[in-house]
């Protein structure tokens, strides 16, 4: 390519990649006063007609912000109310799931619950989302990576970074404290005393302004379990201000239920 024709590509490049700029910097995403991400309460029901023991959780994530998202299943887990056996856990992890704006998906989980009662079954999980780096966005850098490396060089954009937002978001289908506070024996207080005490001793270090949980002490897959559980606790504490998930549909659960407030599972440990 001649030195004329040459400047003449990389001069429309570079009016091509000012222009993209210009269109992504006025749709530039903003955050907004709630979760992008919403989760519906989960819902039992019959999974085959030739196993009466085998049930489905489902339950429903929307996408109501104004950008594309990943999110994913961080935590999931169904136990018994009587003797909080887990009757299921996380068959989603580590999956990455796309949402435009204003789509929704429908997840189910399979569960076993032998002889126990759907009355008597809790379900609990968590929700963790990731917003989408603008498509235009991404075109412009590449456009721009394109016309530095033809020449002779590599440098990146030099408009700043998109900010992406993220965030994580609980439901259940009986209350996500009630459920913490039922099966674990967590309670938000206890989480800020926690929380007091490690930064009294300075032994969790912060990260981007955000406390790292410890993790419960234990061996064995029904401690990972546990502490699985913890974190996402954690992460339900940090992000919300009440007991009740921003995020939570308020439909009323399988059955009404009465429990006792702060009573620990007997046989998990409880994080101290």
């Amino acid at each position: 390519m001649t030195t004329a024709p040459r400047n003449k590509f990389v001069l429309l490049c570079a009016i091509g990649t000012g222009l993209v700029f210009a269109w992504a910097a006025l749709n530039r995403p903003r955050s907004c006063g709630k979760d992008w991400v919403l989760a519906s309460r989960a819902t039992l029901a019959k999974g085959t007609h030739t196993d009466d023991s085998k049930f489905k959780v489902t339950f429903r994530v929307s996408n109501v912000g104004p950008h594309s998202v990943d999110f994913r299943v961080y935590w999931f887990e169904c136990r018994a109310k009587t003797d909080r056996t887990r009757l299921a856990t996380n068959q989603l992890d580590c999956i990455d799931i796309p949402l435009r704006p204003g789509e929704s998906t429908n997840l189910a989980m399979d569960a076993f619950l032998g002889s126990v009662p759907v009355a008597d079954c809790w379900c609990c999980y968590q929700v963790e989302w990731f917003q989408r780096e603008a498509p235009v966005r991404d075109g412009a850098g590449r456009l721009w990576r394109r016309c530095s490396h033809l020449l002779g060089g590599e440098s990146d954009p030099p408009w700043p970074r998109e900010r992406l937002l993220n965030g994580c978001v609980s439901a259940s289908n009986v209350g996500v404290a009630d459920y913490f506070d039922w099966m674990y024996g967590w309670t938000r207080t206890q989480w800020l005393e926690h929380l007091a005490q490690a930064e009294r001793a300075k032994a969790q270090p912060r990260t981007n302004g955000e406390t790292r949980m410890a993790c419960l002490r234990g061996e064995g897959p029904a401690a990972v379990l546990d502490n699985k559980a913890w974190m996402a606790f954690a992460l339900f504490c940090q992000h919300s201000t009440n007991w009740k998930s921003a995020a939570e549909q308020k439909d009323a659960p399988n059955e009404r239920h009465t429990y006792r407030r702060g009573v620990r599972a007997s046989g998990s440990a409880a994080h101290r």
